[in-house]
């Protein structure tokens, strides 16, 4: 029996990054698509509870304004870096964060105008 030679080092360092590269691509694929589902089960429960049995149709005249909000939230989240693998844990800093950019849809201030 011929003894089997290991593989040269650059087809491990090549196949060490593309383990790494799937993992993060996948973690972060998974957060996005995750938030995605949310915002739509968000807005088919609200025409659920607005329209009631005719949420239906109304989700077909819905669905493409409310996509393009969506992109442009997911956007600022991306911009946000709410997305990034080493910010994204249950600490102060990643909440600071998400709230802040929760914040944004108001304008950023909490003043009253008259």
């Amino acid at each position: 029996m011929l003894p089997m030679n290991p593989a040269p080092p650059a087809t491990i360092i090549v196949d060490i990054f593309v383990k790494v590269l799937y993992y993060v691509v996948m973690r972060k694929s998974i957060l996005v698509f995750g938030d995605l589902a949310v915002l739509y089960l968000a807005l088919i429960l609200t025409l659920a509870i607005r329209y009631g049995v005719e949420y239906q149709r109304n989700f077909a005249l819905h669905v493409w304004p409310f996509t393009i909000i969506f992109l442009i939230w997911l956007l600022i989240f991306y911009i946000a870096n709410l997305y990034e693998l080493s910010v994204v844990k249950n600490t102060v800093s990643f909440f600071s964060n998400y709230f802040s950019v929760l914040k944004t849809r108001r304008g950023g201030n909490n003043e009253r105008r008259c």
